[in-house]
């Protein structure tokens, strides 16, 4: 019979503590590796490439989910990438004073496209079909070519700085420092959608059906449910009212990008809560993208982060009804393998924390940490990688402590 020495037995322990303490909580982890920037202000994404638009260093791919990067700059002459279109084969980057530059190659080599594109410092773009619209900070400019030519399309906009575009059905939104416009037209003409954000400074919108977002610097969120006719302001709990990182769905998951981290709504902006483990709430973001499972952020002087998409909304809300107590019921199933369902009830507004240990105490995984309204929810735990056993879930908000036992059976 083999028998463990005393090396092997320590390098079994190191495995075993590094495994607890790595999901010992959920968090954000930085994947930055060969970027040689720090500030990436733009994220896109075709298949299993993920790309990275940078400040003064161009543009990066990712092939791994951003486990390394490398550069892909060839002909790109202006290397501050604040923009980056994807439409079939052809990838399109708007830059800082260089205008917009084309690849048909995947980034291995870019050309400029800029005919008749008179302003070069290009924010935003987003297309309809084939008609590629691109934001300047001095009006918005249409390509029905793939860039060959641009005409100006300026026409009812009473601003003409610009940091955003957004497409949804046959509209284009865009954003200025002086509030919101709509066109159907394909730029033809121009409508403000202000009532309600004037003189707003908007740079990132979303939607979700007929339900249009906006998010903007300094005064946080607004909601339409008439195609920006009206607007109103959605900002309980959103602890940073910059959304320089944009907006972004997932499901019925908004994620908003601030200047102070990563918040999240479950509820459509009736309330957000932070979700910034690992990457702290001093982070900037400057661009969200989600791919793979995975949330990306783009953040300024911090490089690009990765968190499991499946783990940071890993809580569904079952009822509204507003249960009479704390309540935290049997898993199931249970016995289980390797996935279960834990249900619980919330009776107030509550922070609300699920943890897993094992049978000594140890800590395993914090499953939600977060703020709750009342209601009834459900989390999963998923216990891949993990022996069979007795675990502990814990719940625990306000005074309010209960623990349950659950079986793991391989």
């Amino acid at each position: 019979m083999k028998t463990l020495n005393r090396f092997s037995v320590l390098v079994f322990g190191i495995l075993i503590f590094s495994f607890l303490s790595g999901t010992s909580s959920a968090q954000w982890i930085q994947t930055s590796a060969g970027i040689t920037t720090s500030t990436v202000v733009s994220l896109a994404g075709n298949g299993t490439n993920l790309y990275a638009g940078t400040w003064n260093e161009g543009i990066f791919l990712s092939t791994n989910n951003g486990t390394s990067w490398t550069s892909r700059n060839s002909g790109l002459t202006n290397l501050s990438v604040n923009a980056i279109l994807i439409i079939g084969s052809n990838m399109f980057a708007g830059t800082s004073g260089g205008g917009v530059f084309i690849s048909t190659n995947g980034g291995s080599s870019w050309s400029a496209v800029n005919n008749g594109l008179t302003v070069t410092n290009v924010l935003a773009l987003a297309s309809i079909g084939s008609n590629i619209f691109a934001a300047t900070n001095n009006g918005i400019f249409l390509s029905t070519n793939n860039g060959s030519s641009w005409s100006a399309k300026n026409t009812g906009l009473t601003s003409l700085s610009f940091r955003v575009l957004y497409a949804a059905g046959s509209n284009i939104y865009a954003g200025s420092t002086n509030g919101a416009f709509v066109t159907s037209n394909n730029g033809t003409s121009w409508t403000a959608i202000n009532n309600g954000m004037t003189n707003s400074n908007v740079i990132s919108f979303t939607s979700y059906g007929s339900i249009l977002f906006a998010g903007t610097v300094n005064e946080g969120v607004f909601l339409s449910i008439d195609n920006g006719s009206t607007w109103i302001t959605i900002n309980s709990g959103l602890g940073n009212l910059y959304i320089r990182g944009g907006l972004l769905f997932n499901g019925t998951n908004l994620f908003a990008g601030t200047g102070g981290g990563v918040y999240l709504t479950k509820n459509m902006g009736l309330y957000w809560v932070p979700k910034n483990q690992g990457m702290g709430s001093n982070i900037i973001v400057s661009a969200l993208y989600i791919a793979n499972n995975y949330i990306f952020a783009g953040t300024f002087s911090n490089g690009v982060w990765r968190r499991s998409l499946t783990e940071i909304v890993n809580v569904k809300q079952i009822s509204s009804s507003v249960p009479d107590k704390y309540s935290l019921y049997q898993n199931y199933p249970n016995p289980f393998n390797p996935s279960t369902t834990i249900k619980f009830d919330v009776p107030k507004s509550s922070f609300v924390t699920i943890k897993i240990f094992d049978v000594t105490g140890r800590e395993i995984t914090t499953l939600f940490n977060e703020n709750l309204t009342a209601g009834s929810y459900e989390t999963n735990f998923n216990a891949s990688g993990l022996s069979s056993g007795v675990y502990m879930y814990k719940l625990s908000a306000g005074d309010f402590e209960v623990t349950k036992k659950m079986l793991l059976v391989r």
